[in-house]
């Protein structure tokens, strides 16, 4: 079992839509997988965004359960893969949390010729659906590539 963390700021947009299209596509696929997800900033059990609830149920995918966490030891102790959403992001991972920690961008997982390939994921926050049907479907790419990586390792 391979225990991913996907990190972002408020723990409401990004990194649960990641959690919850992995959690989908891993099963889909029979891998497993246990993702997770938390924020540098978050608020403690606030919930998804809608808009990035509707992005997941679009998708297959649920979030109306989610409320937010905050990145802390704890949850960083219970992952092997921990993957950012930005530079920041990362930054924080590895200031301070203790041990050493497999940390990479989410967008890392990308084909090297893929015009994201290692660039921050775009905070949707605040946007319109467009931006956040724009960050769904990055983080499918995404998801898709790391969980072929995945696969081949076993």
């Amino acid at each position: 079992m391979i225990r991913l963390l996907f990190v972002c700021t408020g723990n409401t947009c990004r990194s649960p839509l990641a959690e919850a299209l992995t959690r989908l596509e891993a099963r889909k696929r029979g891998l497993e997988v246990e993702p997770s997800s938390a924020g540098t900033l978050a608020v403690e059990g606030a919930p998804a965004s809608p808009q990035s609830s509707s992005s997941a149920e679009r998708r297959g995918a649920d979030l109306s359960s989610h409320r937010a966490r905050p990145l802390d030891t704890d949850v960083l102790a219970r992952s092997d893969l921990v993957l950012a959403m930005t530079p920041a992001h990362l930054t924080v991972l590895r200031s301070g949390h203790g041990r050493e920690l497999q940390v990479g961008l989410v967008t890392d997982y990308l084909p090297l010729d893929h015009a994201s390939h290692g660039k921050p994921v775009a905070d949707p926050f605040g946007g319109d659906d467009d931006e956040y049907e724009e960050v769904a479907r990055l983080l499918e790419h995404c998801i898709s590539s790391l969980l072929d990586r995945l696969a081949d390792s076993e």
